[in-house]
């Protein structure tokens, strides 16, 4: 009985000591000076490429196959076809303010540590969980550089508005990576 409750008192630790590691790198990556993350998502049978990059402390530049949109502090860029045109609207504060939250609205649960890998020459701790954030739950792997502890590759599948979705995200955190206004 006493050897039962000691196993389940140190799952119990483990499992929160994982999240702690998860929480933490998803934290560094919210505080990263640079970051570009390159999303290929299949949504049932549809795939798609965007690349989304940050510089602090507030340009954001997304790149999708039909459209590219530069957001910096007062201003939002969009470009459709060739031609790039100043938007009537700010998205600055609005993404600012989704990014500040972003850490509070979900959980994570049957978290497990899996076999350390290497990616793009770099040892990482890998994990995998289930992620549910409102209506939305889907199963997650992360791959944690051990160096930096910062997220290098993210999978996820679920539901996502009753379709089928699986994702992979890369991220690369670039010093050099900067985003200007691409019209005056």
């Amino acid at each position: 009985m006493k050897s039962t409750l000691v196993f389940l008192l140190l799952m119990v630790f483990s499992t929160q000591a994982q999240e702690d590691v998860i929480r933490a790198a998803l934290q560094a990556q919210l505080d990263a000076p640079q970051l570009r993350s390159t999303l290929t998502q299949d949504i049932e049978g549809e795939a798609s490429d965007t690349i989304i990059e940050y510089v602090a402390p507030d340009s954001f530049r997304m790149v999708m196959p039909d459209m590219e949109m530069i957001v910096l502090s007062g201003k939002t860029y969009q470009k459709e076809g060739d031609v790039w045109q100043l938007l009537d609207m700010d998205m600055s504060a609005m993404i600012m303010q989704a990014r500040q939250g972003i850490l509070e609205d979900f959980s994570l649960s049957d978290i497990q540590a899996l076999p350390n890998e290497t990616l793009d020459s770099k040892p990482c701790a890998v994990y995998s969980y289930t992620t549910t954030w409102g209506d939305f739950v889907s199963q997650d792997k992360i791959w944690i550089e051990k160096a930096t502890g910062l997220p290098l590759k993210h999978y996820s599948e679920g539901n996502i508005l009753g379709s089928f979705t699986k994702s992979t995200n890369r991220f690369e955190y670039d010093p050099n990576l900067t985003i200007t206004a691409p019209i005056q």
